[in-house]
């Protein structure tokens, strides 16, 4: 087994979570898994979309990987969710994520059942794939009912920010959408990190019932759920990192009008010097 750790980071910086993940991986891996090969590519492009179609072509160039796995700039995890997704054996697995931002009137809500602080936020967050994506199905009571195994469920879709591919995948794909396939790339695709080898679009956006473009994710994983009749199952059980950046608006009088210090007000004596 050969995997490709596939990153598109544009302007070529990845944040730490990202790094130190990484690293920790390939120890992990070099020590509990010998017989497992970890690569890397990273690509800085502007157009993700295009990013994602060159590591995915340098899957097929290469005939000794089996499997792509994204990992964008912006994820923190623990190596052990990389040795799950590997040992899960499936087509395409990937991650339900949280989002990038905190609904705190949900938080809010959540900490009055959750006394823990740290799980409140976790209950509380949205999460990229999760709600409206995982598979729910019918009890034997009629309740909905979400089949978890090993840590996985089922989802009509997934984000690309971890994500497990085996090559047979984009095989299949190349060969069912053959107007995704460019055999002979231009100069400018072989300048951006594929020397070798076919250009294979399977990121490239689609357009809903309305025409308007989705996402190269959604659009990934409806070729292959739709065109190719797979399935798609994502990690629930791990921690995941969502890296961003907030805007931490603080006033220090809310504080302590919250607390149990009595606060003295008074206004100024206009007369002192």
């Amino acid at each position: 087994m050969k995997v490709l750790i596939a990153t598109p980071a544009y302007g070529g910086s990845v944040f730490v979570a990202y790094h130190d993940s990484v690293l920790r991986t390939l120890a992990y891996f070099q020590r509990e898994f010998p017989g497992i090969a970890l690569e890397s590519s990273i690509l800085s492009l502007s157009m993700v979309t295009v990013a994602r179609n060159i590591l995915a072509s340098q899957v097929l160039a290469d005939d000794t990987l089996t499997h792509l796995l994204f990992i964008d700039a912006d994820m923190g995890f623990a190596p052990s969710l990389i040795a799950k997704m590997l040992a899960f054996r499936k087509p395409v697995v990937g991650i339900v994520a949280p989002q990038r931002r905190l609904d705190y009137e949900a938080y809010h809500r959540v900490r009055a059942q959750v006394e823990a602080p740290l799980m409140a936020r976790l209950v509380a967050n949205d999460y990229v794939a999760g709600d409206g994506a995982v598979v729910v199905e019918r009890g034997p009571a009629g309740q909905p009912e979400i089949e978890v195994v090993d840590g996985f469920v089922r989802v009509t879709r997934t984000g690309t920010g971890i994500l497990l591919v085996e090559r047979a995948v984009l095989e299949a794909m190349r060969q069912r959408f053959p107007e995704l396939w460019v055999a002979t790339p231009p100069d400018s695709i072989r300048r951006s990190g594929l020397p070798e080898g076919g250009l294979l679009q399977c990121f490239d956006q689609m357009r809903d019932e309305q025409g308007v473009a989705i996402g190269e994710d959604v659009s990934f994983c409806r070729r292959w759920t739709e065109g190719l009749k797979g399935e798609i199952w994502a990690s629930i059980d791990e921690g995941i990192v969502h890296v961003g950046q907030d805007n931490y608006a603080g006033r220090y009088l809310s504080k302590l009008e919250a607390g149990k210090v009595h606060l003295r007000r008074r206004e100024a004596d206009p007369s002192a010097t």
